[in-house]
């Protein structure tokens, strides 16, 4: 059995794969809350439980995650999909654990653009690196539990496109396997949250109307609001992002909309802001 004594003794375990005798790794999570998410590597029977930072959750190692459907495929390369689950919120996250035995690699990811938008066209790259070696393997990109695609590591490059950004996906991961001789890795990354919204359609007079203001990245929901300014008479926007009603009294009206986020308020990143204006023939 895993000891906990080098962190206490709240371990609990959910996931063990072993490759060979004396070969072992296990994971879960360590309560009441001290570290978090955790996994044991055994060598010749002895445990070694470390701190697993969970990529996609903040804070990276809350208490309330679980590490499940761990994989070993060989000695010295127990490595696999592990998923991550908040207990809390039920979110989840798949993401890669490593062996820290294995030379280790780094992966970089990059998003263009910075913020993907729902249906909007991104490219997805990473690089991967390893000391005194050139990697070899597969990049997967993924959201949550969605897999986005996948592509052959080329002088350490991987890029993939997503012609259509699904609803939703607020964060991106990329995940570098298939070399025995190194180490996996992983990286992700929780999109700003951007208003992409920048203009908005002419509003005839006494005509219903009806525009939605989008966003991307942060964390949902949203909820909407008129910062400064104001929206032609007859129009408002409700909190769900939409500007609805039948405006009364032509010109151009110029107002600022604010989105705020599903984070605390303190969070520094938790609103964001566009100026726009409608015109009213």
């Amino acid at each position: 059995m895993p000891t906990t004594s080098n962190l206490g003794d709240g371990i609990y375990l959910s996931s063990v794969s072993c490759p060979a005798v004396g070969q072992c790794v296990a994971a879960g999570v360590e309560l009441p809350g001290n570290i978090g998410a955790v996994y044991e590597n055994e060598v010749g029977g002895t445990w070694v439980p470390t701190q697993a930072p969970v990529p996609g959750f903040d804070p990276p190692a809350t208490p309330e995650v679980w590490l499940t459907n761990l994989s070993c495929p060989g000695v010295g390369a127990c490595a696999g999909g592990l998923t991550a689950i908040n207990q809390d919120s039920g979110a989840t996250s798949l993401f890669i654990e490593i062996d820290p035995s294995l030379p280790p690699t780094t992966t970089q990811l990059s998003v263009v653009p910075i913020t993907p938008m729902n249906g909007q066209d991104v490219t997805l790259s990473a690089t991967v690196s390893a000391t005194g070696t050139e990697p070899t393997g597969t990049v997967s990109f993924w959201s949550g539990l969605t897999s986005l695609c996948s592509t052959v590591l080329v002088d350490g490059q991987a890029s993939c496109n997503v012609p259509r950004w699904p609803s939703g996906a607020t964060s991106v991961g990329a995940s570098y396997s298939g070399n025995s001789a190194v180490a996996p890795s992983s990286s992700s990354t929780e999109f700003p949250l951007l208003i992409g919204t920048t203009s908005l359609p002419l509003a005839p007079r006494k005509v219903a109307y009806s525009a939605t203001l989008v966003a991307g990245g942060g964390n949902l929901p949203y909820k909407w609001s008129v910062a400064s300014g104001g929206l032609p008479r007859g129009l408002h926007l409700k909190p769900t992002g939409a500007i609805v009603g039948t405006p009364r009294t032509s010109g151009t009206f110029t107002f600022t909309v604010k989105v705020l986020d599903h984070r605390s308020r303190a969070h520094p990143s938790s609103t964001a802001t566009q100026p726009l204006s409608i015109t009213v023939p």
